[in-house]
């Protein structure tokens, strides 16, 4: 159960056919940089900790747009855009602080990142900074961490400008081969005890924590009387991923395919977007990650006068204007073991190349099986923080 999402969900727009890309690395790119990735050599395989690639220099990402209009940007959780010079680091990007992981998942609790190259050889350190300073004395489970973080910047702020603040969780994504699931070191959620099998719990207890963070960091805004004047994304980078590696036991279901493939359940995935203007509703229009940026300056009154892949689509979704997306090049993979694209245009999407065995079945039906009835759901949608806040 989410009910913090949930409830902010049923104010919201639901983005009903919103695509990101397969893995993290691209997700991030497209998100930041307004392009597909293959246009930057940032599609493909995720980076690892100490591949020297990162999104090219020359590129302006979305923070820097933000600031051009006065914004304070920060971002808070995960980078993985590039790691290996000081000129790829976020505060070099156009953010004015950053606290997080800069690669693709570590330990909840140590912060240790395990990496296993080809050649047998496993590179392994810590992975916690604040402004480039690594943490290592930080010793709170990651959502809170981040979660109590983001909070600080929200209380701090001095409303005399705009903020941007970036909350990239890791939730739930796996953690190191030898701690997949790491839920928190709390008595597990009651809200949970229905599910009958048990790494499906864990994922599901790591998913309810992340729906607590979220009701806080609303509550916070709603303290600091920011709330109705913010605009509040929710997206997730890429479909789960149910079996094979790094395996976290999501569910895509009623899509095909996992994380790391070209098919809906990899690259379709839920986002909404709240403010106290738009009227709740489903939206059908088609939406790509690589719209944000364009859509989110047109929110705030600038433009974008690059060439770019994504489009501006906030008055398609503020005022019910018609949608400006008619096909998204959705997928590109050309790694040693898989060559694929996968393209959309209106209702039709094609998936051409290499696709044998790229986790093409459907996944997960087995983990959705109750042991008892789950708790009363209305019950839980009422005691939400969000919930609290709205009917204040």
């Amino acid at each position: 159960m989410t009910p913090n999402l949930d409830v902010l969900a049923s104010r919201s727009v639901i983005l009903q056919q919103y695509y990101s890309e397969a893995v993290c690395t691209p997700a991030r790119t497209a998100l930041l940089t307004g392009k597909y990735p293959m246009r930057l050599g940032m599609h493909g395989m995720p980076l690892s900790n100490a591949e020297d690639r990162g999104i090219p220099i020359s590129e302006r990402l979305l923070p820097s747009y933000l600031k051009e209009k006065g914004y304070q940007t920060h971002l808070v959780g995960k980078w993985h855009v590039g790691m290996s010079r000081k000129q790829f680091l976020p505060t070099r990007r156009g953010y004015d602080s950053h606290y997080g992981i800069l690669g693709g998942f570590v330990d909840y609790y140590t912060y240790n990142h395990v990496e296993l190259y080809p050649n047998g050889k496993e590179f392994y350190g810590a992975d916690l900074t604040f402004n480039d300073i690594p943490q290592d004395d930080e010793d709170r489970y990651i959502v809170d961490a981040l979660t109590e973080r983001a909070m600080d910047i929200i209380q701090n702020h001095n409303d005399s400008s705009p903020m941007f603040l970036h909350l990239a969780h890791n939730v739930p994504h796996a953690g190191n081969d030898g701690g997949l699931l790491q839920p928190p070191k709390v008595p597990l959620s009651k809200r949970n005890q229905h599910i009958a099998h048990s790494d499906r719990r864990l994922y599901a207890e790591m998913v309810t924590h992340l729906d607590l963070s979220i009701g806080r960091v609303v509550k916070a805004l709603a303290d600091k009387g920011m709330l109705q004047n913010t605009i509040i994304i929710f997206a997730s980078d890429n479909g789960a991923p149910t079996v094979g590696m790094l395996n976290n036991w999501g569910v895509n279901l009623p899509f095909r395919g996992k994380k790391q493939s070209p098919w809906e359940g990899g690259v379709r995935v839920p986002a909404f977007i709240w403010h106290p203007s738009l009227r709740p509703k489903v939206w059908d229009g088609l939406m790509h990650v690589t719209d944000w940026l364009p859509t989110l300056m047109g929110a705030v009154g600038g433009e974008v006068n690059v060439q770019i892949d994504g489009v501006n689509q906030w008055d398609s979704i503020s005022q019910d204007a018609k949608p400006k997306r008619k096909e998204v090049l959705i997928a590109i993979e050309d790694s040693d073991a898989n060559v694929y694209a996968a393209f959309r245009a209106g209702d039709y999407k094609i998936v051409v190349g290499n696709v044998t065995g790229v986790s093409n079945g459907y996944y997960g039906a087995d983990l959705m099986t109750y042991r008892s009835s789950p708790p009363d759901y209305f019950a839980t949608l009422k005691s939400s923080e969000v919930a609290k806040v709205f009917n204040h």
